[in-house]
């Protein structure tokens, strides 16, 4: 599990931890396709993040170059500190629905590629706060 904040924000984002991955794969229904930068990809949808995720190991050296700072920090439910590398504006392709720029938080040892959270199922129109 993870604790996402940022200056603007205070978020919970849950994942799960690495020793439970095999349990997280008996719940493939949980995952969808989507085309990150046009390319296929398996997404975990998280309603319990607010923020979009992707691993740095699951972009290529020229998305890794548009990497910027951000103010976002993350904790495990021990509360330990993870590693945020930062932020990149990926284009997003789900069921013929295209977004050219989504914002996604870098994460470095994320044990999936891609987390879409609420801000993207807001964004595409799927779903309004409350």
């Amino acid at each position: 599990m993870v604790h996402v904040t940022t200056r603007r924000h205070h978020t919970g984002h849950q994942v799960v931890p690495p020793e439970h991955v095999d349990n997280l794969m008996s719940h493939i229904p949980n995952y969808v396709e989507i085309c990150l930068q046009r390319k296929a990809v398996q997404a975990l949808v998280d309603s319990g993040s607010d923020y979009s995720l992707v691993s740095e190991n699951a972009l290529n050296a020229r998305q890794r170059q548009c990497i910027v700072p951000c103010h976002a920090t993350a904790h495990s439910v021990s509360n330990e500190l993870l590693p945020v590398v930062g932020q990149v504006f990926l284009g997003v392709e789900i069921g013929g629905l295209y977004k050219k720029s989504h914002r996604f938080i870098v994460m470095s040892g994320l044990v999936t590629n891609v987390i879409l959270g609420m801000d993207f199922w807001v964004r595409v129109g799927a779903l309004h706060w409350i």
